[in-house]
Order: structure tokens, then sequence, then C-alpha cells
């Protein structure tokens, strides 16, 4: 890279950054991930600490790539940025109103009060000519502005891996950089959301429009799987990619078809007719895609299915790939050019890159802006936390006394489980102010609500919570969270990949030490009392991020 191009980059994020001051490291992560980018590399990772800042770093690198990539504007340059929670999105639009965002159906009101878009009702009124969901209907309004006009668009995982290809990549819609934000959680989502599920009676319709041997090819489909749907995992066989493929090709000449009959027959078509066929193409771009998935997983794939019913009555197979690296590049992969990766929590690069089965990546660690007095991590080997622990009463006990010696302060209490919650709250020796918290409201407003000596028991706080000031200054880990092996797509995974297993607990350890520390100025304790962490550590301390390991002190 040429010193007048590091030049131009450097002036461009000074010029773009939406704040007056930035934090350290803010702009130096700008700066070299765009170069990283312009290099030729597809993904840059970047390892950012709680409190940096990510969100107006994504944005700056989108904006300095759309002046580099596209000074004259022939095309507008895209960015989708991509996250696992609603609250998250907020924070992005919050900080920078020129952000599209758009969420889930269920997020946007029915005028004629139907109930979320492609409910029960909501079709009963479209098909009946009752609202025309093009001009009526705000998700729809929002979600074709969203593919189609906005140049800097945000939205979250599921969205983004389940769109078909007519909503993310067309000419028209298509982005050019796609940012996965905490992105230590997408190799789950991927998973979770490539999910095959066919159920042939949904496409009956096919029959009538002059495609009979879609249904019975889906018949036929789910009779082929018949023997793989005893729960075992299993290779890609080739009679059932086969026969995806053929039905794939099948679907392919039915969205031709009705695309067809939409715009030569726009004019002899009632509006109720144009409903329903937009219907069918909609169902049939969501299958069509699925059904490629299968035969354009990478080598090694393996599949379990989950639900499986051939009857009369019911038809039914659910299909879930084993791995996130099998399915990662249709998922996502291919629906952008190059993809930038952040998050407080990679935990080491080589297992986050073969986990996704990334090539052609560089990664960066910031230092962590929050001074190491602020974020201290005690590990106090108290109790060893396992399958067979019983000695609830001790556990309780030194909870309690580390829960005084912060009195009044308010505090948190990672669990793993509500059954060891409960373990917990009822062998505290004192539980005055100490809760288990199983609502999302209620535990916000408990610890905000400015009343003293609040401490909160839950399995479900180690991420999505902000916990900022004096809603919690200390935070208790009673367990290590290993994940359970007597599922069979977590018990593959650990045995297929040596350093997968560790990883997943040492994200939720480093994530949950964050709720409490939200920003440079913050401050909070965390201790970890269960004393399986030594193990883990010692023999996986490359997972851990740097600016952990100097927060660790061991008691």
């Amino acid at each position: 890279m040429s010193v007048d191009v590091q030049q131009q980059v450097h002036e461009l994020a000074k010029k773009h950054f939406p704040f007056d001051t930035p934090n350290p490291g803010q702009l130096e992560a700008v700066c070299w991930a765009v170069t990283e980018f312009l290099a030729g590399k597809k993904h840059v990772v970047i390892g950012a600490p709680t409190g940096i800042g990510k969100s107006a770093i994504a944005t700056t690198i989108h904006r300095v790539l759309e002046e580099i990539k596209n000074p004259g504007r022939e095309m507008p340059w895209r960015t989708t940025i991509i996250t696992a929670t609603k609250g998250l999105q907020d924070q992005y639009v919050d900080m920078d109103r020129m952000i599209y965002d758009l969420k889930g159906k269920s997020n946007y009101s029915c005028p004629y009060n139907k109930g979320p878009y492609n409910s029960g009702q909501c079709r009963a009124m479209v098909k009946g000519g009752g609202c025309n969901k093009h001009t009526d209907c705000p998700y729809v309004i929002r979600r074709r502005r969203w593919c189609d006009e906005a140049k800097l668009r945000m939205s979250n995982f599921s969205f983004q891996i389940e769109a078909c290809p007519a909503i993310c990549m067309e000419d028209e819609n298509r982005a050019n950089m796609i940012i996965v934000d905490e992105c230590h959680d997408i190799d789950d989502s991927i998973v979770d959301h490539t999910t095959l599920t066919y159920i042939p009676n949904m496409y009956h319709f096919t029959e009538q429009i002059g495609f009979p041997n879609f249904l019975s090819g889906m018949k036929e489909l789910i009779t082929l799987l018949q023997p793989y749907s005893k729960m075992e995992y299993f290779d890609t066989p080739a009679d059932i990619a086969t026969k995806s493929d053929q039905l794939h090709d099948i679907a392919e000449s039915i969205i031709e078809s009705l695309d067809y009959r939409l715009e030569e027959e726009k004019d002899s078509l009632s509006e109720k007719q144009m409903t329903v066929i937009g219907d069918q193409l909609e169902t049939m771009q969501q299958i069509s895609d699925k059904l490629g998935m299968l035969n354009n997983a990478r080598d090694g794939a393996k599949w379990i299915i989950n639900e499986y019913e051939n009857t009369e009555d019911s038809c039914i197979a659910v299909i879930k790939p084993i791995f996130a690296w099998q399915v990662a590049e249709y998922a996502l992969f291919r629906k952008a050019d190059i993809f930038l990766h952040m998050s407080a929590t990679i935990c080491g690069i080589d297992e986050y890159a073969s986990t996704l089965g990334l090539e052609n990546y560089s990664y960066g660690e910031l230092p962590n802006p929050i001074p190491l007095a602020n974020r201290k991590v005690y590990y106090i080997p108290k109790h060893k936390v396992n399958a067979g622990f019983r000695d609830f009463e001790g556990l309780g006990d030194t909870i309690n006394k580390l829960a005084n010696r912060h009195r009044p302060e308010n505090g948190l209490v990672h669990c793993v489980s509500f059954k060891l919650g409960n373990d917990i709250y009822q062998n505290l020796p004192d539980r005055t102010g100490a809760f288990i918290g199983r609502d999302r409201n209620e535990i916000v407003n408990e610890m905000n609500s400015h009343r003293t000596s609040r401490l909160c028991i839950s399995p479900s706080i180690e991420k999505g919570y902000d916990f900022k000031g004096d809603a919690s200054r200390y935070q208790i880990i009673a367990k290590v969270p290993y994940m359970y092996l007597g599922d069979p797509l977590i018990k593959l995974n650990s045995e297929y990949r040596e350093g997968w297993y560790a990883r997943k607990a040492i994200l939720r350890i480093v994530q949950a030490c964050g709720r409490s520390i939200r920003g440079v100025d913050d401050h909070a304790s965390t201790y970890i009392i269960d004393s399986s962490f030594g193990r883990l550590l010692s023999q996986n301390r490359e997972c851990f991020p740097q600016w952990f390991l100097d927060s660790l002190v061991e008691v």
C-alpha cells in the first residue's frame, strides 16, 4: 500500500468520523481495516473490547470505502450492518440517523389490526382484496426501501441469513460490504437459520399452475430421508442431493413462470390474483434457495434430522446442519463482496476462522480503553461446580460474603441454569435484595430502580444487557458455562473441532465479564469462584483476549 493511499485513508477517516474526539484506537482501526480491504482481503476481523465504540468504527469504514471505491457515484456503495439483537440495532440508529433500519415483521403494526405480515388474518385480508400490501403494509414498504434504496442499512442475523436472492442478491439490492457486529454469535445463527424444513402440503398450488412434478418430488424427498430420521448425523447422501437439485431446477422454472404472469399478464389480472401470485412467488423463492443448500454445502458436511413424519395426515422433515462452516458461504458469504467482523469476544482467531471456514482474512485486536483498575477479574477457586456438585450451602455462603463486601452496591450472579440459580438463592444466608431474574423487563427495572443491594441471579444475563454505572458494581460467575454434551450437535462439534468446546465456554465468560462495565468511565469487579476455570485457562490461554488476561487476578 503506497504512502499516498495510506495518507488518503487517514484523512478520510478523520473526515467521516462521527464525533469530534475519537476514543484511543478507533481511527487506527478504521485505517487498518480499510487498507486491508484495499489490499484484497475478503474478511477483516477486529477484536474490539467493550467501550471502544464499535458502531463509530463500522460506519466510518463504510463511508471511507464509499468515497474511495465509488467516487463517481455510478452505482451506490451499499453496506449492510447486521447484529444479533434489536437493542444493538437501536444503538446504531441512535448514533447515526442515516442508517436505514429493518426489524422483524412483528415490530410493524398492521393498519387494519390483522397481526404481523403473513399471519393467517393478514393473508386472508390480502387475498380478499381488503389490503394492498405493497401500498398499505408498513413492513412490506420498509423492506422494499431497505432492499432497493438504502445505502447504509441495518438488520439482524436471521433476516440476512434467511433472505432469498430476490431480496439481497440482485444487482439493485446486493451489499458491497456486510458488517457483522457481535460476530461471536454468527456461527450459531448460521446453523439455526439454515435449517431445512420440507412440508409438501405447502406446495399444492404448484399442481394447479401446471407443475405437479414439484409436489410429487417433495414427497419423494421426504421418503428418501426416512432412513436418516433417527436423530443420528449423516453425510450428504447422493440420492438426496440429486433430488434436491432436481427440485431446485423445477422451483426456478415455477418462479420464472410466476414472474412472467406478473409482468406480461398484469393488465388482465385482478388485484386479488396479483396478490395470490405474489404470495406464491415468495413461497417458491424461499424453498428454491433452501433446496440448493444441500448440494452446495462444503465437502465434509454433516446433517441431522430434528423432526420427521410421513403419514397421510402429516408429511414433514426438518434437517439441520451440524457445522457452521459447511453452509456459511451459502448462508451469508455469497451475499456481499467483503465482510467486516467485529466483537469484544473473538476468543481465538484460529478457531473463529475455522468454525466459519474463513479464508483470505486478517485479524487485529484493539487494546481495552477502560483503565485496568476499573475492570479487575478475581479468580477465587472456592468450589468445583461440576455435574456432581452438591455443596450449595457453601456456594451460597461464598456468594453472600462477596455480596456483603459490596453492600450497598448492586450486583449480578451468572449461574448457567435456573436450577443452579434457585439452589443458590435458597442457600443464601441473607437474601436481602436478592431475586432470580427471569423476565427482561423485571431485571432491567430492578437493577435501575435506584434501590440498593439488589442482587440479580440469572443464567440469561451473560449478553445483551447493559448494566451501566450503579446498576451493577460487581458480578459473580458461579459456574464455568460449558455447553450440554447431551445435545448431538454440541457433541459432534466438540469431537470434530478440538478447540470449539472450550472456546464456547470462554466466549460466555468474557461476555459475562462485560455486562457491568460499559464505558471508559465505568467500573466493576468480577469474581470467578468455580475452580474449573483454572483448567480452562491453563489449557486455552491463547483463546482469551490479552486485555482479559491483563485484568485477571488469581487468588
